[in-house]
């Protein structure tokens, strides 16, 4: 044996097992946060343009404004039933 790892003839190989669940389980909670940032931004910017009054107007408030807090909606409500669909993990 030592004669073989002398002469570098001796090799080990691994097989990982249970990976595959590790990394959907990293990407799974990476496209979630994303998605948060972009809700997060979204609100933002829908803030800074209500507080504007920029037209065209509905109901009183900017409709680009309104337009971007309904985006945001409905993308938080996609999260949380993916979320809850999911119960996390798959």
């Amino acid at each position: 044996m030592l004669k073989r790892i002398e002469d570098e003839d001796i090799s080990i190989n691994l097989h990982h097992q249970g990976i595959d669940d590790l990394s959907n389980s990293i990407n799974r909670g990476a496209s979630r946060l994303v998605l948060a940032v972009i809700i997060g931004s979204l609100i933002m910017g829908s803030s800074m343009i209500i507080t504007t009054g920029v037209q065209p107007l509905l109901w009183g408030f900017p409709a680009i404004g309104i337009l971007g807090y309904l985006i945001s909606f409905i993308f938080g409500i996609w999260v949380v039933f993916d979320i809850i669909r999911g119960g996390g993990h798959k």
